[in-house]
């Protein structure tokens, strides 16, 4: 399938704007100290920070603004805030929005892998997944805890990772992505 230059431009450009955009921070909030943990508690910091130790930053947002479909998006970003890979994802899926992070997180889990990332830190600004991930025991109890399961059986081909929850002000390009998925969707 050949894309026209003017849908690749202006797609190009619309990212550009959300990347600066999502790294303006409100004058009005104040950062807080990251966390170091293999799950971090909320860092609560409204723009998006790069990684550290030259390790890759996976953030992945859910949209559920279609009812039973569900638009994904995932961006991994170095720690120049370059693009390494991103994508969208269209899926049929029911109205509950933890199971359509688990599910875009376990798709972000997989893409790093399959592009050979080996040092990633994960964000999603949805702070109930990241907490079952740091307590996988209260995921049994659930629906997505065969998905916590499935991401937490990934891990281990990863030498270094990291899940971390990210205020939505950090996660507006992928949170462009995941809308843009109901229009372009399954694009990597």
């Amino acid at each position: 399938m050949v894309i026209p230059e003017d849908v690749i431009i202006s797609i190009a450009q619309s990212s550009v704007l959300a990347f600066r955009s999502a790294n303006m921070q409100p004058p009005n909030l104040v950062p807080q100290a990251h966390c170091t943990h293999h799950v971090s508690s909320p860092s609560w910091i409204p723009k998006w920070i790069k990684p550290t130790n030259n390790r890759l930053k996976a953030n992945s947002d859910a949209n559920l603004q279609n009812w039973g479909m569900w638009g994904l998006g995932v961006i991994i970003r170095n720690e120049d805030g370059m693009a390494m890979a991103a994508a969208t994802w269209l899926s049929k899926g029911f109205h509950c929005a933890l199971t359509a992070e688990a599910i875009v997180l376990l798709n972000t889990v997989k893409l790093a892998r399959d592009c050979g990332f080996r040092h990633v830190e994960f964000e999603s600004d949805n702070e109930k997944l990241v907490n079952l991930l740091k307590h996988k025991e209260h995921a049994n109890r659930l629906y997505v805890g065969l998905v916590v399961k499935e991401i937490i059986l990934l891990l281990s081909q990863f030498d270094f990772c990291v899940f971390r929850h990210t205020h939505r002000l950090g996660n507006k390009v992928v949170h462009s992505l995941a809308q843009l998925a109901h229009s372009e969707p399954n694009r990597v």
